[in-house]
């Protein structure tokens, strides 16, 4: 991934994202994934992969392949980790560390995670929850750099990737300039909204001056 994220989307909430790629036609919200820690917001390019399960058979530990992956983390990025929506644990507070080390933003996983108590509460852990029991021994990661589909949304590495208490928001990397312009149309117009009912406007008026037009 050459081409950087442009700065001002560190300036858009994933709610404003999300309305903005909504009216653009394009992305998707997952909000079965929610963040595990205090840490809520973040924005960042996905590094995507998944979990192939194999249910059953005993997988050794040393075959799950999450060093090969996190080897690939860099800076900006998002790990998303498709687990298939499996309530085990399927990183920890090991590979939590090591995306921080190396400049990752966050990590997104369909699936549980563990040691949420150990981990950064600085750092999104975006979940299904937390779990115990590992996944490790039931599947292997693969596919890294592959698309990934969660909640019908497609997600694939390089794909612009925000998060917060809601859930998460994806957009493709091809429609980031029109998102970002609709981000920033509807951030201003919040701000006039805003400024138009401290100087005694009603919500009625405000909304048809500022709220309406946007298309």
């Amino acid at each position: 991934m050459t081409e950087q994220m442009d700065d001002r989307f560190h300036q858009v909430d994933a709610y404003t994202l999300a309305d903005a790629a909504r009216r653009r036609q394009t992305g998707g919200v997952v909000h079965s994934l929610k963040p595990q820690n205090g840490a809520a917001r973040f924005v960042g390019r996905a590094l995507t992969a998944r979990v192939h399960i194999q249910p059953n058979r005993e997988v050794p530990l040393g075959q799950y392949g999450a060093a090969a992956l996190l080897d690939q983390v860099s800076n900006g990025d998002v790990l998303v980790l498709d687990g298939g929506g499996i309530f085990l644990s399927a990183l920890g507070d090991l590979a939590a560390a090591i995306i921080q080390r190396r400049g990752g933003v966050a990590a997104v996983v369909n699936a549980a995670v563990r040691d949420i108590e150990d981990i950064d509460p600085g750092f999104p852990m975006f979940a299904l929850g937390v779990a115990i029991a590992s996944i490790a021994s039931h599947g292997f990661i693969t596919g890294v750099g592959e698309p990934v589909h969660i909640e019908g949304i497609r997600i694939e590495t390089g794909d612009l990737i925000a998060g917060c208490r809601g859930g998460i928001v994806a957009v493709p990397w091809a429609d980031r300039e029109t998102v970002l312009q609709q981000s920033l149309a509807l951030m201003e117009s919040d701000r006039l909204v805003r400024e138009g009912l401290r100087g005694g406007a009603s919500m009625s008026e405000v909304w048809q001056q500022h709220k309406a037009p946007l298309k």
